[in-house]
């Protein structure tokens, strides 16, 4: 609407404050700067036309909203400024239409200026298309590693964190010689078109990141449902929620993609507390072993197992805090009724377990979401995940008991109620659960347990309590004392 992409981002972080959102980091996406005919990158500076001032725009930016940025950059162009073949002052090995770095010099220059416009993570996109594009990558043995070693190496330099994008496994691999990366995306682009789960089966790919020392990553998401339809900038994002939860299962960054005016605040505030720390699992999401027996006897498997398997997609994170332990279950794409004992989630031999439904909704009533009673969860009563329709997703709690009398049900306002990014740690025995939890000041937090009568646990309490200025609190869930704050009694 006649603004520059500076004066538009100005409106998004007011609107940001407006529906007091913690955010607390921005995505630049690929728009920001120039790009040749084959869209490969031939400067990696800002575009006049979208920062009239270029970098000095990127500094006001990051002054006036606080916010470090996450800079996406792709494939090289032959016809790089940078390259010396062009003029430039860098060793690249050019090719006729591509080419890629191989001057440890260049990436000192590249990430050190832009880590001083604001950048904190450096997205590496496209490094399927930078490898398999050019000849020499596929020729010489070591050029490929020289080119994510020497980023790797720039980015600890200047205290910048690295991401991967469109990675072959190659790529994920090299990592582990590259301590700067981070993260992976674990996903394809979400393109918000509604009609296979592409965007949100990252499970098992999560399998291998997190193995490596890394977090799996989604690609953003619409947290409205229904945008203007027929706008690239905000179609139909038809299952926001599953969409919102699977980013807080990854691990890795939540990022919300929305058009100003569809920022979905209660939705976006599933995932972290009032500080924007993200409440997350220990380990992220991870795929079944029994999704991947059944898949193996697909016919469809060998083609494409994600989009075309006609299985349930099943998944399974932990939460290990001090003093309790939680699991959470995944389920959708329920093409049938489907068990889940305690072996499939290798949790035989752990004693008696519990599982509790969560809410699944946008928003939630604690009170209401409360008086889900847990069951008891054995091999002979089996968690059962009913046949449902796309994009319905069902999602389940496993506890414990705790002193042999408490099952701590946690904070069922957020996607992850025993995180232990709010909750540091669990003491109970046969009388008393105390809860320490951590927050922003002023904010208000809902815990949810119930207490075991022999084995059959009885209908839960909800205690809501304020963080006190210290940031720390710890609530007394069998008597409501709270630190000293007065607690609501819900």
């Amino acid at each position: 609407k006649k603004k520059n992409y500076h004066e538009t981002l100005q409106d998004v972080y007011a609107e940001i404050q407006r529906k007091k959102l913690p955010v607390r980091h921005l995505h630049l996406d690929s728009w920001w700067y120039p790009k040749d005919n084959n869209s490969a990158v031939t400067e990696w500076t800002p575009l006049q036309s979208m920062f009239p001032r270029g970098w000095a725009d990127f500094d006001a930016l990051h002054k006036e909203t606080g916010f470090p940025f996450t800079m996406h950059n792709r494939y090289w162009s032959a016809h790089t400024v940078y390259a010396k073949q062009n003029g430039g002052n860098f060793s690249f090995r050019v090719e006729e239409e591509y080419a890629i770095p191989d001057d440890p010099s260049f990436w000192d220059f590249l990430i050190g200026e832009a880590a001083g416009h604001g950048m904190y993570n450096y997205q590496q996109d496209w490094l399927d298309t930078e490898y398999q594009f050019l000849n020499i990558t596929r020729t010489d043995v070591e050029i490929a590693r020289r080119w994510l070693v020497q980023m790797g190496d720039a980015a600890t330099k200047h205290g910048v964190y690295v991401q991967y994008c469109m990675p072959f496994s190659r790529h994920v691999l090299q990592a582990l010689e590259v301590p700067a990366v981070s993260q992976v995306r674990a996903s394809e682009d979400n393109v918000h078109v509604p009609y296979v789960p592409n965007n949100v089966w990252i499970a098992a790919s999560s399998i291998v990141i997190d193995a490596l020392g890394m977090s799996p990553m989604k690609d953003n998401f619409l947290s409205t449902r229904f945008g203007d339809l027929f706008q690239w900038n905000h179609g139909v994002e038809l299952e926001n929620r599953l969409h919102s939860l699977v980013a807080t299962l990854s691990t890795g960054p939540v990022n919300f993609g929305d058009k100003i005016g569809k920022f979905n605040a209660p939705l976006i505030m599933r995932s972290a507390d009032a500080t924007g720390r993200l409440l997350q699992p220990s380990s992220p999401g991870m795929a079944l072993d029994k999704w991947f027996a059944t898949l193996a006897q697909s016919r469809l498997a060998a083609l494409e197992p994600v989009r075309l398997s006609d299985d349930p997609f099943l998944q399974q994170a932990e939460c290990v805090g001090n003093g309790y332990r939680a699991d959470l279950v995944l389920g959708f794409h329920l093409t049938r009724d489907t068990p889940i004992t305690p072996a499939d989630l290798h949790l035989s031999g752990q004693g008696t377990l519990y599982a509790v439904p969560l809410p699944t909704g946008e928003e939630v009533d604690v009170k209401e979401a409360a008086g889900a009673r847990p069951q008891v969860f054995t091999q002979l009563s089996p968690l059962v995940l009913s046949r449902s329709s796309w994009p319905s997703f069902q999602y389940w709690q496993i506890m414990r008991p705790l002193g042999g009398a408490w099952l701590l049900v946690g904070e069922l306002a957020k996607w992850v109620p025993s995180s232990p990014s709010r909750i540091t740690k669990v003491e109970a025995d046969g009388e008393h659960l105390t809860v320490t939890v951590r927050g922003a000041p002023g904010e208000s937090v809902s815990l949810a347990a119930a207490k075991l009568e022999g084995s059959q646990p009885q209908p839960a309490v909800v205690r809501t309590c304020t963080v006190p200025a210290g940031g720390v609190m710890v609530v007394g869930m069998h008597d409501g004392a709270c630190s000293g704050e007065r607690t609501v009694f819900v």
